[in-house]
């Protein structure tokens, strides 16, 4: 038995909604890049179908005010049904067709990212995070684009940058490792419907990085 108190919840820091709200974003962008090279079984498309659930109703349209109420310390339907969705939907979106779907951009990024940033000072969700912008930037069908998903996370309050998460060398050895690690947990027979390379991941990061300082210089 699983006990959901928001009015407790809320007084956790804001910045592990943000994360775990992150986290069930891609839980359920896995699944949906994943489903594209078929989908096996009833409980992948139970996964499948949740995705399109916490994506569309949940996530986007309420993810920005639920971390609104949050800092305000305010207990209102939004934020529940967030909260909900980061702890119930994540699963269902993710473990329950993790089996059929393997890891993908999100994860594969992440753990690599555990190798070399400081595991006490980065979120769980804030490293997978960078993980959907390198999907969003490599998936020639992406739903959202890499822009669009920069935009997001800033609204969010999330790290947008690999430099955000002090890698700072992306371009040299520390950038090649962390592409080299990250392809070899990535699952590209099950996870991806497209082919990939060290080199294009390595690329992907540059250009995530390249786009948010000209954001972040631009103000947007």
């Amino acid at each position: 038995m699983m006990i959901i108190d928001p009015d407790l919840i809320i007084t956790a820091p804001p910045r592990l909604l943000r994360s775990g709200i992150v986290d069930a974003l891609a839980r359920s962008f896995d699944t949906l890049l994943a489903a594209r090279n078929g989908v096996p079984a009833v409980t992948a498309s139970l996964s499948l179908a949740v995705s399109r659930i916490l994506l569309d109703d949940v996530l986007f349209p309420l993810g920005e005010e639920a971390i609104s109420d949050n800092l305000n310390g305010d207990v209102t339907d939004p934020y529940s049904r967030v909260v909900e969705a980061c702890i119930l939907g994540a699963g269902l979106a993710g473990e329950t067709g993790g089996r059929f779907f393997g890891r993908s951009f999100s994860h594969a990024v992440g753990y690599a990212l555990s190798h070399i940033v400081d595991p006490d000072a980065v979120l769980h969700g804030e490293a997978v995070g960078l993980g959907v912008l390198v999907q969003s930037a490599l998936d020639p069908d992406t739903p959202v684009s890499l822009e669009g998903m920069l935009d997001r996370y800033k609204r969010w309050g999330l790290p947008r940058s690999f430099s955000a998460l002090g890698i700072f060398d992306l371009r040299g050895e520390k950038g090649i490792d962390l592409a080299g690690r990250a392809l070899r947990y990535l699952d590209r027979e099950r996870a991806v419907p497209f082919p990939v390379t060290e080199e294009e991941l390595h690329r992907a990061m540059i250009r995530i990085e390249a786009i948010a300082a000209d954001q972040a210089q631009n103000g947007s």
